[in-house]
């Protein structure tokens, strides 16, 4: 239960808040001074601008506070100043820069830098759109099950939307609740116009349709609790079928990541070999490194971030654990140093001949980073499921019992204290310490905020916090707390069906990194047993052959061999680490738990390299 609490440091807290509250005054004052002189140059011209590029529209879409006709300044100050940037950076390119290539690339750069500059303001609120509506769209079932046990407690939604607007296990709603509070207390509007003007122009198509909905079943005086419950109901089957879609699309990015690391990569691998043999093409080791080592993991990173993009994401999460990962990213550097310095690896990069003792240190050096870069996650990794080793289903479990003790007529004060001679997993000491604080007399909201510091399970807080206002505002009546207990058996059902759908695609990045460290060398191998085979060899492995009607020399020298087949082997070991994180997400739903298939895939990365070396190119280098 450690896990669930985080050190608490009042003193350094207030210092830390003073520190923020400082920095965020200094930056608005900043940014009041660059708008005015923004304004003072192109305040003529916004309006022009602002309408010919809809940013009234845009901005409203996004919820940006701040006038479009500054909005439209500021984008067209900092163009300027890249535009003069640029100038500046030419002449002096000009001036002292005397390679005729470098000078073409980088005026063709500083000639793009000012229209990246203007197009990023022009998307800008179209981003923050997409983010606005993602992260409604995913609290919105939630929203709408703690409304409805709201109303079940006899408390008017403007109430809660007054109260969620200061809830921290929101982030999205808690956005769009405090918009309609500020319509209220800052420009008068009663509770339902305001809802009404923040839900017409809200760019979620679900959010806007269940507001209007509420504010339409209001004034004309209909049942809210029977449309809360319908709606609400109708939000968890959506989500559900959402989630279906997610893992449908997610399926198509783990093709693509497996694609673009063992299809696109043996291509690429197999077109790079065959370039360092060639004396034409232009091709050849540096661009085949650039690939191996950059581009591919690149790629790989990308679709990866993608991936996790497209998963919900919970507005709560303990941030504490991710310090393992510094930790272990710095021992990781020690560590894989040491070992290349002392196992000889660095005698590569001497010039000194290579033989497989080269091959083997420098490949274990690498390996052995990656795996001490892992360790970190894998803690990490371990508390987290530690907190959360079936914490759903102790949750919902929690909820039914205490329902059903609530019916036998027992007070909620009293339903805790039996409660505590029952088994919830983690929960049982919060539960423990909300009878316990109860026992001594204290008020049972105020217990349960208190057991509750420090927990950053996002499920868990939101369960209690639909508890909490329930007492507080209805007394948790039984029929209450029945629809609780069945809002947190949906929300369980939603994330085991994701799960569930996600699991029948792990299997593939284990498939894929065992193909990429095996099948290159065994191509680069057959190539060099080819040359070796041909007549009129010397110098090195390779011979003449006709290419295009002209006699040419196919040669590879032992020494760009033993390159070719060691950065291969380090490419492959560095994806196949890659694919163990996207094996995690798949499975956990978190990047947390990739690092334990990371380690494994990249020992197996290893192994099969090293086979894979002794079997296709320890014999070419010997012979």
């Amino acid at each position: 239960m450690k896990g669930l609490k985080n050190l608490r440091f009042p003193k350094l807290r207030l210092k830390r808040a003073g520190e923020s509250a400082g920095r965020e005054f200094v930056k608005a004052r900043m940014s009041d001074a660059i708008d005015i002189l923004a304004w003072s140059v192109f305040g003529r011209i916004s309006n022009r601008v602002a309408k010919s590029f809809n940013l009234d529209k845009a901005i409203a879409r996004a919820g940006l506070a701040i006038y479009p006709r500054v909005y439209a300044t500021r984008m067209l100050f900092f163009t300027l100043i890249a535009v003069l940037g640029g100038l500046v950076a030419e002449s002096i390119l000009i001036l002292f820069e005397g390679n005729i290539v470098v000078l073409i690339a980088a005026t063709i750069l500083i000639m793009l830098t000012p229209i990246a500059v203007f197009a990023y303001y022009l998307l800008y609120p179209s981003l923050k759109v997409g983010g606005r509506v993602k992260s409604v769209d995913h609290e919105l079932p939630f929203f709408a099950a703690y409304l409805t046990t709201m109303a079940y407690s006899g408390v008017a939604p403007e109430k809660v939307i007054e109260v969620a607007a200061e809830q921290r296990v929101f982030k999205g709603v808690r956005d769009e609740a405090r918009r309609i509070i500020r319509d209220i207390r800052i420009f008068g509007k009663d509770p339902l116009s305001a809802i009404d003007s923040i839900a017409a122009q809200h760019p979620s198509s679900i959010f806007r349709d269940f507001m209007l909905g509420l504010t339409a079943t209001a004034r004309s005086g209909g049942d809210i609790r029977h449309y809360l419950e319908t709606k609400t109901a109708e939000l968890f089957r959506r989500r559900t079928e959402d989630l279906r879609i997610l893992a449908d699309r997610v399926g198509i990015f783990v093709q693509l990541f497996v694609s673009v690391n063992l299809v696109m990569g043996l291509a690429m691998y197999a077109f790079f070999i065959v370039s360092s043999v060639l004396p034409i093409g232009g091709f050849g080791l540096p661009m085949f490194i650039m690939f191996t080592l950059f581009i591919q993991p690149m790629l790989s990173l990308l679709i990866l971030l993608m991936v996790d993009s497209l998963m919900p994401k919970d507005p709560i999460w303990d941030k504490t654990i991710y310090g393992y990962l510094f930790l272990s990213t710095a021992a990781a550097v020690g560590a894989g140093l040491t070992l290349f310095i002392v196992s000889g690896g660095y005698e590569v990069l001497a010039g000194i001949a290579p033989t497989s003792r080269h091959f083997y240190a420098v490949l274990a050096s690498m390996a052995f980073s990656l795996v001490a870069l892992s360790i970190g996650g894998v803690r990490a990794y371990s508390i987290k499921r530690r907190i959360e080793r079936d914490l759903s289903a102790q949750l919902a479990n929690f909820l039914r019992d205490l329902t059903e003790v609530r019916k036998t007529g027992l007070s909620i004060e009293k339903c805790f204290q039996v409660l505590t001679s029952r088994e919830y997993g983690v929960l049982t000491p919060v539960i423990k310490r909300v009878a316990g604080s109860i026992s001594i007399g204290m008020d049972i909201t105020k217990a349960v905020r208190k057991a509750l510091r420090g927990v950053q399970n996002w499920l868990v807080l939101v369960v209690f916090r639909f508890l909490v206002d329930a007492i507080e505002y209805g007394g948790a009546t039984p029929l209450v707390l029945d629809n609780l207990s069945r809002f947190a058996s949906e929300l369980t059902a939603i994330y085991d069906e994701l799960k569930r759908r996600l699991k029948t695609y792990i299997a593939i990045p284990y498939i894929g990194a065992i193909l990429l460290s095996t099948v290159s060398l065994m191509l680069l191998g057959m190539m060099a047993q080819v040359l070796a085979s041909t007549i009129g060899g010397g110098g090195g492995i390779g011979g003449q052959a006709v290419v295009g009607g002209l006699m040419v020399r196919l040669t590879i020298t032992e020494r760009d061999l033993f390159t070719i087949a060691l950065v291969a082997s380090i490419g492959s070991l560095v994806n196949s680490w890659l694919m163990g994180l996207m094996s995690g997400k798949l499975k956990d739903l978190t990047i947390l738990s990739g690092f334990t298939h990371s380690i494994l895939l990249a020992v197996v990365a290893l192994a099969s390299s090293i086979t894979s070396f002794n079997i296709y190119i320890l014999p070419l280098l010997v012979k």
